[in-house]
């Protein structure tokens, strides 16, 4: 700041000067996240939080996220995205996979980049808790062994009818399952737990198995799906096996159980079974009245 005497204008004259130093500082900033201080999401679902700032952020100041496994031994969470952001907030979403199942602390750090080292003016946590997710099977009931000797997928829902075979033919079929937080690397394995013999299931879910005359009857299955932290699905489904026919002339199409009692893995008195089959006429004319008879038999072939 300079004092001039001005008595003469075309010529002042310079009384004095005096120099001080302005420095010009951001003004104080604040940093909030809309997430709760614990947080969880399902493995496959997407998680999203906003960081919000109490003033617009100036071009030298930034924020980063950090998202450290608490388990030391396992990686980072990555994949991050930012799809929205204002100039005082900030989105962050992630959608976390099967290999980011445990806890991370989540910090979200305001640095102000103006100097040559970077200064750190805030920062904010929470924990984000990645949950295991069973894996479904899909369409498991009465579709998945829907024809014999060729493979087949499930039908969504526990069904009422049950899957027949007939003795002597080959059957396979392949049970498959879904998990939203699987990437590639990540399997799932698949176990039966029954007390038929005949049965016979790969860990991939491959079956693969040919009745005989002494599995004749009804079977009860149930089949697991698991993923490598033991998530695992159970369902159970019905064979029926009927006896083999030389002719081909009386084959059983369909049978079909009414679970009145409503216990679905089991058939219990008072269930209504239904049993469709054909009568193959090789005549060469139209047949009426003709009689079918039929009887149910016990274990010890006791007729009832």
């Amino acid at each position: 700041v300079r004092l001039y005497d001005n008595t003469n204008p075309q010529q002042p004259v310079l009384l004095g000067q005096s120099t001080f130093t302005l420095e010009v500082v951001p003004a104080a900033v604040t940093l909030t996240l809309d997430a709760a201080d614990q947080s969880s999401v399902k493995e496959g679902s997407k998680f999203e939080f906003t960081a919000t700032t109490s003033r617009k952020l100036a071009f030298y100041e930034s924020l980063t996220l950090e998202a450290e496994n608490q388990d030391a031994t396992k990686p980072d969470m990555a994949g991050w995205t930012f799809p929205a952001s204002t100039g005082n907030t900030k989105k962050y979403s992630v959608t976390p996979g099967h290999a980011n199942i445990g806890a991370y602390d989540i910090t979200v750090t305001l640095t102000d980049n103006s100097d040559t080292t970077p200064v750190e003016v805030t920062n904010e946590s929470f924990t984000l808790t990645v949950n295991n997710e069973a894996p479904k099977l899909n369409k498991l009931g009465t579709l998945l062994f829907s024809s014999l000797g060729t493979s087949a997928t499930v039908d969504s829902a526990q069904s009422t009818k049950v899957v027949l075979l007939q003795a002597g033919q080959a059957y396979t079929a392949d049970v498959t399952s879904t998990d939203p937080g699987l990437t590639t690397g990540d399997s799932v394995k698949y176990e039966s737990a029954t007390e038929w013999p005949t049965f016979a299931m790969a860990s991939t879910g491959k079956v693969s198995f040919t009745p005989s005359d002494e599995d004749v009857g009804m079977h009860y299955v149930t089949i697991t799906v698991k993923d490598s932290s033991d998530a695992e699905e159970s369902k159970t489904v019905r064979f029926f096996v009927s006896e083999s026919t030389d002719d081909s002339k009386l084959n059983i199409r369909n049978v079909e159980i009414s679970d009145i009692t409503g216990d679905e893995d089991e058939t219990q008195p008072g269930d209504t079974v239904k049993v469709t089959f054909d009568v193959t006429n090789t005549l060469t004319k139209e047949v009426s009245n003709i009689k079918a008879k039929v009887w149910v038999e016990d274990a010890d072939g006791k007729r009832f």
